[in-house]
């Protein structure tokens, strides 16, 4: 998942990027009975802007981390485009119904 554009006031730079990979995804969208995480903060990359890791748990209490995403800015609606972007192309990606 990768989008660079313009944040809602016209100016200001939007970009958001998620690295992972099929295998990753496939956990992703395999983990029905497993609850998702995210967690984030700043200063863990050169151009300070937030990591948000994303991943899922099983009862055990095992992690598993789906992906990584970088965005500009840590703003709600930003980050909750991130998720909602990765979420879809896995759904598409691995033909899974992927109810999260």
């Amino acid at each position: 998942v990768s989008f660079v554009g313009k944040a809602p006031d016209g100016v200001t730079p939007k970009v958001s990027l998620m690295a992972t990979t099929r295998g990753l995804q496939e956990r992703w969208a395999s983990a029905d009975e497993c609850t998702c995480h995210a967690d984030g903060g700043f200063k863990f990359n050169l151009m300070g802007w937030p990591l948000t890791t994303l991943g899922v748990s099983n009862a055990a209490g095992n992690y598993g981390s789906c992906g990584l995403g970088l965005t500009s800015s840590m703003t709600v609606p930003h980050v909750t485009e991130l998720f909602t972007d990765y979420h879809s192309n896995t759904k598409r990606l691995t033909k899974s119904a992927c109810v999260k």
